[in-house]
């Protein structure tokens, strides 16, 4: 049987959907498509937003397709705060559509540090949120870099087309067991 033979399949972005826009005026520094609401597990994040919010102008919400696209296209950074330390779909779409994300930094064994590097994007702890969108709002030569890289890296390993074709591969490599 197959048992333990399978594979890792990371989230990924559909570059129709998810894609840089670039007639919309940027008018959020920092921009969250997630769940926010008052359910245990998104208390970390509301906290973060609100320390964001202090100072910056932050978009929170939920949004699907082409109108995630345009909430990122208006918007200087993408923030993702995971909920249980998990390489999300955020990280995918925010780099797809061309904007730097900004993530939390997660443990080893969760594989972002093999899909992306940190010039890809930018990772933080909650000690030093703060501090990385600071800089990356100040400096928008380093944002628009890691802007280009993550969605360079999207493009060339991450989308929906490459996780159909690592399936197939999978499947050829691995015939059904009699």
């Amino acid at each position: 049987k197959w048992g333990d033979r399978g594979i890792w399949l990371p989230h990924a972005a559909e570059p129709m959907v998810h894609r840089p826009l670039k007639h919309h005026p940027v008018v959020y520094d920092v921009a969250f498509v997630g769940g926010t609401d008052l359910a245990e597990p998104h208390r970390r994040r509301r906290t973060l937003l609100k320390a964001l919010a202090v100072k910056h102008k932050v978009w929170a919400g939920r949004a699907y397709g082409v109108f995630l696209s345009m909430i990122y296209a208006k918007s200087k950074l993408v923030f993702n705060c995971s909920v249980g330390g998990e390489v999300n779909m955020r990280i995918f779409e925010g780099a797809a559509c061309q904007r730097a994300v900004v993530t939390d930094a997660l443990e080893a064994s969760q594989g972002l540090e093999t899909l992306f590097t940190d010039k890809e994007l930018a990772t933080y702890t909650d000690d030093t949120l703060l501090t990385v969108v600071e800089r990356l709002l100040h400096d928008e030569k380093a944002r628009a870099r890691i802007a280009e890289a993550g969605y360079q890296r999207v493009l060339k390993d991450h989308t929906y087309t490459h996780r159909v074709a690592r399936i197939r591969q999978w499947i050829t490599q691995h015939p059904r067991p009699s």
